[in-house]
């Protein structure tokens, strides 16, 4: 008896899930709701990143100028 009431139970869960899914779909909400928040997030880091890696490069280059006048 347990075994059919978990089964239709499962199989229930299954058809809202593909149903959801298919619905998501056709109203074109398939991208997660932060998703543009993400990507700029993302943007920002690598912006700062770049801005770190120019501002070593800077001070490698002037350490580098201070070594040969010395």
């Amino acid at each position: 008896m347990w075994y059919y009431e978990k089964r239709s139970a499962k199989k229930g869960y299954e058809i809202c899930d593909a149903t959801g899914e298919k619905l998501a779909w056709f109203f074109g909400i398939t991208k997660p709701k932060y998703y543009a928040e993400i990507q700029e997030y993302v943007r920002m880091d690598e912006e700062e990143r770049e801005a770190w890696r120019q501002a070593f490069q800077d001070v490698e280059q002037t350490s580098h100028a201070l070594d040969s006048i010395r």
